[in-house]
């Protein structure tokens, strides 16, 4: 993608200016910079993958309990996940707008 003639890529981009964090939901991890925030999104995947997995494959094995808290998990990550898949593209777009790049 050019800009005023100068080509960048996306790994690259934004590598001069600092992260500012989440664009609405609450910074109560303390992400720092942008891997950490992307690697959020890594982790929410994992964590509701395996709480389906335990609500679906362990359903005749863990107490009916133990079921119903893996998939109120399941739907709770769900959430967070799509919160935060919300808020990155807030902050891709911040962020684009303070370099003064464009969609």
């Amino acid at each position: 993608v050019s800009s005023g003639g100068n080509v960048y890529s996306a790994s690259g981009a934004f590598s001069d200016s600092p992260f500012l964090g989440p664009a609405f939901t609450p910074n109560v991890l303390n992400v720092r910079s942008r891997a950490e925030y992307e690697s959020l999104s890594h982790f929410l995947w994992i964590a509701k993958d395996l709480s389906w997995w335990v609500a679906v494959e362990m359903e005749d094995r863990l107490p009916v309990f133990l079921i119903a808290c893996a998939k109120a998990v399941t739907v709770l990550v769900a959430f967070l996940l799509l919160a935060h898949t919300a808020d990155a593209l807030l902050v891709a777009r911040r962020d684009t707008e303070k370099k003064g790049f464009l969609f």
